[in-house]
């Protein structure tokens, strides 16, 4: 039990016994409930206190893991984002370092789960969706990486490499019409990208098959 909360229930078994005590006019309750509004404005002032010693230990926490990520110790990045969390279970940061070292780590679902979680606490980020694709994608699971891809889309229309991973699994499942179309917004919009020049000569072959089929059918 913390500090906060052994002082929180003796002031609250206080004013029970204060108010008993003054029914049977045993003590005077005003004087009692000035010494417990003083105390209240120090037990809140203890809260902020506590709050912003804890702010710099997770900050000094985050940063370190970060670190630890960046120098390739996942297992060590792990250890420290979960301190973080423990601390605070809705922090964004740790939670979406958390759902990239466990890529790293190639604990897959582990990843997932956490990216899920990362989009929830903050559902403006596109990242936590388009990594989570990434992820469904080495998982060989193109149906669940679409919608993940289709959710960063939303929130980061202009994503140039968005167009080219959608059209890859729209070609992959048979979705030809889909693959050209998001093909082709990647080749406008993209510049000196390594794929470019690959896909300006892949799209008229879909396109190519797309005619074939449309007179066959």
């Amino acid at each position: 039990m913390t500090r906060k909360w052994i002082i929180i229930g003796a002031l609250a078994v206080l004013t029970v016994m204060s108010i008993i005590l003054s029914i049977y006019k045993i003590i005077d309750l005003i004087p009692f409930l000035i010494i417990l509004m003083g105390s209240g404005i120090l037990i809140v002032m203890n809260i902020l206190e506590i709050k912003t010693i804890r702010k710099g230990e997770m900050k000094k926490l985050l940063t370190a893991a970060e670190e630890l990520y960046r120098n390739r110790q996942p297992q060590n990045a792990a250890k420290t984002f979960n301190q973080i969390l423990k601390m605070d279970p809705d922090n964004y940061d740790a939670t979406f370092g958390l759902a990239q070292t466990y890529r790293a780590m190639m604990q897959l679902q582990e990843s997932i789960n956490y990216f899920k979680k990362a989009a929830r606490l903050k559902p403006s980020e596109f990242q936590p969706h388009f990594l989570m694709g990434l992820v469904y994608l080495s998982l060989n699971n193109p149906y669940e990486a679409l919608k993940s891809f289709q959710s960063a889309q939303q929130l980061k229309p202009d994503m140039e490499d968005l167009y080219y991973f959608m059209g890859q699994i729209h070609e992959k499942i048979m979705e030809f019409k889909e693959a050209v179309r998001n093909y082709q917004i990647y080749v406008d919009t993209c510049k000196d990208c390594k794929m470019k020049a690959e896909l300006e000569e892949r799209i008229p072959i879909l396109e190519e098959r797309l005619k074939k089929e449309s007179q066959s059918g």
